[in-house]
């Protein structure tokens, strides 16, 4: 014979300690939040590039342990090789525009997509500009930050008129 009481109090039991668990282990993110927060870091970035360089941009918004992938380029990790390499070759103005931003549910982890201008001189003094798209992938650090861990982009025509 089945014994009501007995599968009531277990299944009480069990219930609570989801509900304990949910609540002392699981965080509710507002993700839309998260979702501005980065979108407003990546704009910040880019910001930063254009006032204070390329090299200082990278430095302050990757992590330690960061990935970039360039064209015709192994990829360049963490952080002394990247701002090896863009101290050698930085030059110009690269500037760049989100358009499109992602958080996962767990808010410790994003993407953000955007289109990259470059202006620059030879050494005539003729200015020429490079068009491209990026993405970049980020995660949330300890003190709520936003770091990028990897980074990369494509050159593509000029946008369109």
């Amino acid at each position: 014979m089945i014994n009501y009481r007995t599968i009531a109090r277990l299944a009480t039991a069990i219930l609570l300690s989801v509900v304990a668990l949910m609540a002392t282990g699981c965080k509710t993110v507002d993700t839309e939040k998260e979702k501005a927060a980065l979108m407003a870091t990546d704009r910040e970035f880019s910001n930063l590039s254009v006032r204070s360089g390329t090299p200082v941009a990278f430095a302050t918004f990757m992590t330690d342990d960061a990935t970039v992938f360039r064209n015709q380029a192994h990829p360049y990790e963490g952080r002394t090789a990247i701002s090896e390499i863009l101290t050698r070759t930085a030059s110009g103005t690269l500037r760049w525009e989100p358009y499109f931003v992602d958080v996962a549910i767990s808010g410790d982890i994003g993407y953000t997509l955007g289109r990259w201008v470059f202006t620059d001189a030879d050494s005539t003094g003729q200015e020429y500009t490079g068009y491209g798209n990026y993405v970049t992938v980020w995660k949330k650090q300890a003190d709520g930050s936003w770091k990028f861990v990897f980074d990369t982009g494509t050159t593509s025509p000029p946008p369109e008129s």
